[in-house]
Order: C-alpha cells, then structure tokens, then sequence
C-alpha cells in the first residue's frame, strides 16, 4: 500500500546534489508561481537575472533573483501536480540554499459562498496524492505549518481572506462528486494539486512554506463551471498575487534572519560539529546563518561534502607516545566539576592499533601506567579512524580538531550541566544552551531529527553544540586547552577547542 512506503531508515539513491552539485545559498527567500504570465509581468517590470536552472526534458525552469524593497528574493515556476513541484522544490534548495518559500496560485472552491471575493489561506491539506507518503508518515491530511503568518500578514494588509482545509488530489479527472461532497463536509473549502505534497518536502527538509490560493473555477455539487480559468481576469489576480508574495517573502524571513543575527553566530563563516553515532557521524553544520545536519558513513564523505571554515569534533586526536607528552583530559576534568566522569582516559597510540581489547589494556599499562575504561574501548574504532583519516590527508591534520561538547556546554552557559545528556532532563537543559545561540533548536526539532537521523538525541544536541563553538572559533571566541599543546609523535596537536569563559550574546 502506498500508505505503507516510508522509509526513514536508509538514504535516497539520487539527491539534487548529485545532478547538480554544490551550489552557494544566493538569498532568504524564494517565491513560486504556477503562472508563465507571472515570470512574463515579472521580466518586463523589475530588474531580474538568471541565477539557475532546474533542468527538465520538457523544458528548464529558469530561477531568476531580483530586489524587492531592498531584499534579495529568488523566484520561478514550478510544474503541476504534486511530485512534479516536489521535485523542483527540492532542486531549487539545492540550486539556491533558500530555507523559506512562498507559494500562491488557483485551485478550485468548494464552497463559492464563503471563498467568493476573498483570498485562500489553507490550514491543512487532505493527502489525496502519493508524493507526501514518501517523505512523512501517513497521516490523512498534513498540517501548514505557517497558515497563521499567512493569515496575519493579510489581516495586516487589510486583504479579504478565508482559512480552511483544502483537497489537494493528482487526479483532475476523478475529482468525483462525492468526494467532492465528502471533504465538504470535512471542511475542504478548495481543491488543488500541489500543496500536500510541497509541505511535506519542506516537513522532511525542515524548510518554511507560505501558501495562499485564489478560486479560479468552482466544483458545486450539481457541476463544475469556470469562473476565471485562463481569462485576462485570472492573469491580472495572478500578477496582484504574485506581488502579494515579494511582501510576504519580506516580512517574515527579514524578522527571523534579524533574531539569528542577535544569537552571537557570524553569518559569514561555514562552521561544522561532528559526533560520533553507530554507524556514522552526525554532522551539524552552520552555513550563511542556517542550520544543518547530516549524516556520513566516514570522516572522508564529509570532507568531501561540506568545504568548511572551521571544524570540531567528540572524538580524540592525537594519541600520546609516552607518559610525559600531555593531553587535555586532565584539564577539563577540572573544568567539569562533577561531571570529571564524563573526559574518559584517552588510550596511548599503540593500544589504539592492537587487535585485541586484552592487548590495548595491557600496552596501555605499559606505556602511560594506566588503565582506561570499558566505555573507551568500545570507541578506539572511531579513534582509529580519525588518526588513520589525518595521517592519509595532510590538509585536515590539526584543521579538524578535537573538542568535548560537555565542557563546551558549561562554558556556554557559564556552569556546569549537572544533567545527564541521556535523560530528558538533560537534554531540555542543553536544548535551552543551544536555543540560545540556534533559536529553532527546541526539544521537538532535536526529537525529529534523531527519529530523522536515527541516531540518539545526545548525537545530535553534542553536532550542534560544536558546530556553534567551530562558529566562535573563527570569531576568535575560544581558546584551547592546554593553552599550549604539544604535538604527539606524528605532528597531531594534543588539545580541545573549547569557548572561552562564558561569552554575553
């Protein structure tokens, strides 16, 4: 059953980025129009260039960027029908690094008498279409999310409008009566084509999605008739539409773009925090201000991926050769008063390439004249690595560096996180640290993207944190410890980047 083909669980064969690259974020905020006499108004009557193209063998959708009121804002139109707008929705973010989108077109009214004269805000969209179940879980109609925005910004504007449920189907032709009359009853006010299946691109992408609609043609229950379908009418609504929407692209991203600004993180830097996770790393990564997690199977698919500024990671670099070269453990324990348990004793470089767990505890002794835990051990593979990585690829030796999220966090929030990041508790209180640097880190974000990323909530609260500190970093806002590390016996720098005494944001 169609209902029944999630799959959260492995990762898409094909990407955008696989067709397209890499490509820089070249604005906020991106508009999509279903109309060509949209692009036509929009060429003739303002100044716009070329900044991609999302390639189709019926055609390529140019994406045009142009200044509405002193803000960049990219645009284009899309295709019909639900997984044809998915599909460029999802090239557009590859192609553009736009994070909010804004959406108008025609639909259909299944009730003439409330939506006569007045603009459609939907509230919901019933799944009557197949892309959405690809992306989130079956469900029978997908909330949007951001309705309430839409509808104060026409309250604001003084623009007539209705809130309601839409029908959003694939199927034009089996628009059935009733059905028609079903969903009715169900509160649908309209009918289209796209938005179920658009919002659950930008749910699963963590984008923002406005949407509104106009009726252009009506679905009575004795017959459909056409009220503005292709007429000079419809064209001029969808031109009063269109300019509706650069206000709209302006009025919300420009608010939260200027509340990240205040959080103390510099917009100019590509910053990335790595944490270790059962068959991978989660990485999280700040990028233009906007906030990004992925997941790799190894350190050389992210380096290959992500062309950071700066870069930290939970895991330990540089691997004593004797008992006299000195790590940073015994210095953040100090830091972490009551939480010491949590800087385990880093094993010596030849424990680490010994096959056995018996062998790596008895050279251990040898060499530093110590033991180290059970809980260590079971990470001297993800150790290993990491020191296999740098010692093979010379550029990131000593540019990837080691850092301790723990100690990180108290320094972010000027004491000691006594929680443990295993337990709710926990992982509320450094929620709130990270919420004050990345406003949309909330426990219901951090709790989708482990479900997401099927990793543990601690994985991706640990990312994030160091993405934030790799941001502070290259503001000159950290320091290491010690504060003058000493190279191990191939040249790695033993030491933690960490924040330094807590920053006022």
């Amino acid at each position: 059953m169609i209902h029944e083909t999630l799959d959260m669980k492995t990762e898409p064969l094909l990407t955008p980025e696989a067709v397209y690259g890499k490509h820089e974020k070249i604005c906020d905020v991106c508009v999509i129009t279903f109309s060509y006499k949209v692009i036509e108004w929009a060429l003739q009557h303002l100044n716009c260039e070329q900044a991609a193209e999302i390639g189709c063998c019926n055609g390529n959708r140019p994406i045009y960027l142009t200044e509405w009121k002193g803000k960049k804002i990219a645009f284009y139109m899309t295709l019909i029908s639900a997984p044809a707008a998915a599909a460029c929705l999802e090239e557009a973010l590859c192609l553009t690094g736009c994070r909010e989108y804004v959406v108008f077109g025609s639909c259909g009214t299944l009730n003439s008498q409330l939506t006569d004269g007045k603009t459609i805000v939907p509230t919901c969209a019933y799944r009557d279409e197949g892309l959405s179940y690809h992306y989130v879980a079956a469900s029978e109609y997908i909330e949007m999310k951001d309705w309430k925005e839409v509808a104060d910004f026409f309250e604001e504007k003084r623009v007539p409008y209705v809130t309601g449920r839409i029908w959003t189907t694939d199927a034009i032709y089996r628009e059935t009566s009733g059905k028609a009359e079903k969903l009715r009853k169900d509160g649908c006010i309209a009918v289209e084509m796209e938005l179920a299946g658009m919002q659950a691109v930008c749910e699963y992408h963590d984008l923002t999605l406005k949407a509104f609609l106009f009726a252009s043609d009506c679905l009575d229950p004795e017959e459909w008739h056409n009220e503005l379908l292709g007429s000079e009418r419809e064209w001029d609504t969808q031109v009063k539409c269109f300019l509706l929407a650069l206000d709209l692209a302006l009025k919300f991203p420009l608010e939260k773009r200027m509340a990240k600004e205040r959080t103390g993180i510099d917009r100019s830097f590509y910053s990335v925090g790595i944490d270790g996770c059962r068959g991978g790393w989660i990485t999280a990564v700040i990028c233009n201000g906007e906030l990004d997690l992925r997941r790799f199977v190894s350190l050389k698919e992210v380096t290959d991926e992500l062309p950071f500024d700066a870069c930290l990671i939970d895991m330990v670099i540089g691997l004593q050769g004797n008992d006299k070269q000195v790590r940073p453990d015994d210095m953040a324990r100090k830091i972490l008063k009551g939480r010491e348990s949590t800087v385990f004793t880093a094993p010596c470089r030849k424990a680490v390439y010994e096959v056995t767990k018996e062998r790596r505890f008895q050279v251990n002794i040898q060499v530093l004249h110590k033991k180290f835990s059970i809980q260590t051990d079971a990470i001297i593979p993800k150790m290993r690595e990491v020191d296999e990585f740098l010692q093979s690829n010379i550029p990131y030796k000593n540019r990837i560096q080691e850092s301790h999220p723990e100690v990180c966090f108290a320094r972010l929030k000027g004491e000691v996180l006594l929680t443990s990041k295993h337990k709710a508790e926990g992982i509320k209180e450094r929620s709130a640290v990270l919420a004050s640097y990345l406003p949309e880190v909330t426990e219901d974000w951090i709790t989708k993207y482990a479900k997401k990323m099927k990793c543990r909530k601690d994985d991706i609260t640990d990312a994030v944190c160091l993405a934030i500190v790799a941001n502070l970093s290259m503001q000159g806002k950290t320091e290491t410890i010690p504060p003058k590390p000493v190279m191990d016996d191939t040249g790695l720098l033993m030491q933690m980047v960490i924040p330094k005494e807590r920053i006022v944001i």
